[in-house]
């Protein structure tokens, strides 16, 4: 009776184990829950907007014009933001007349910021992006600090946490982004 006792304890404790290892395993490497912090997304996303993060899709697939990404501010997983995807490696990108254009040519498929953008910060110039380099904008484009401004600048790949597809709250908004 003892020895049954011991014996199920110690599969407790191993399976106890290896579910917390699977926990710390897909947390660190396949999936996890960002929260949204301030209105730098807005009108799509809004603060305290709590999202799913897939961390493997950019293992297997380079990220996409208008991907949501969460980006590491300081490469030691403790700060992060999250942007939308505007210029990919090799493009050029300038703001001028308060507009985005991309390879010189206006970007008329971005329907997600809406407003003129009244600071084109380092932009106003020509920015030619390197091989890994990104350049993000807020969708809230005049209450963002994005790649326009020297604090977040364009963005190496590895900086990219993950893409973000799925809200899961508030419930009233849970489901697929766009």
């Amino acid at each position: 009776m003892i020895k049954k006792l011991i014996k199920n304890v110690i599969y407790a404790i191993i399976f106890v184990c290896i579910i917390g290892a699977l926990c710390i395993f897909s947390t660190t490497f396949v999936s996890q829950r960002v929260d949204v912090n301030g209105n730098s997304m807005n009108p799509t996303l809004f603060n305290n907007d709590s999202l799913w993060l897939n961390k493997l899709t950019y293992h297997f697939q380079n990220p996409k014009r208008f991907d949501i990404v969460v980006i590491d501010t300081d490469l030691n997983g403790g700060e992060y933001i999250i942007k939308r995807i505007i210029g990919l490696p090799g493009d050029t990108i300038q703001i001028k007349n308060q507009k985005v254009y991309i390879n010189g040519k206006r970007l008329q498929t971005d329907i997600y910021g809406k407003e003129p953008i009244e600071d084109a910060g380092t932009a106003a110039n020509l920015m030619v992006l390197g091989k890994n380099e990104y350049f993000v904008l807020g969708d809230n484009r005049n209450d963002s600090d994005d790649s326009r401004f020297p604090e977040v600048g364009v963005i190496k790949k590895n900086r990219i946490i993950g893409k973000t597809s799925f809200r899961l709250l508030p419930i009233k908004n849970i489901g697929k982004l766009n």
